[in-house]
């Protein structure tokens, strides 16, 4: 994840479990945020849609696409430490 506000980088693991199309998972956080995500899946366009509340007055909002074994896309900050910029994860399957 790559902050447009202040450039950082943050690196870290996120577990998802897809339900259907249901999506719920965690993603291990550098501020001690809450980490739970829930969104949902399109198969058909390869679209992954997450919010995640961080109890810290914002919420974020992931859209990303599905692009090889990755997921590649953005988030969007909205409420009080407003921010956007990119993200990107490895796909596991066990």
């Amino acid at each position: 994840m790559k902050s447009r506000v202040s450039g950082s980088i943050y690196k870290g693991q996120l577990t998802l479990t897809v339900t259907g199309n249901q999506v719920t998972g965690r993603l291990e956080t550098h501020d001690g945020s809450k980490g739970e995500v829930s969104g949902r899946y399109d198969p058909a366009t390869g679209l992954l849609f997450l919010t995640r509340v961080t109890g810290l007055e914002t919420t974020q909002r992931y859209t990303l696409r599905s692009v090889g074994n990755k997921f590649i896309g953005q988030y969007q900050n909205e409420g009080r430490f407003i921010d956007d910029g990119t993200f990107e994860f490895g796909k596991i399957t066990l």
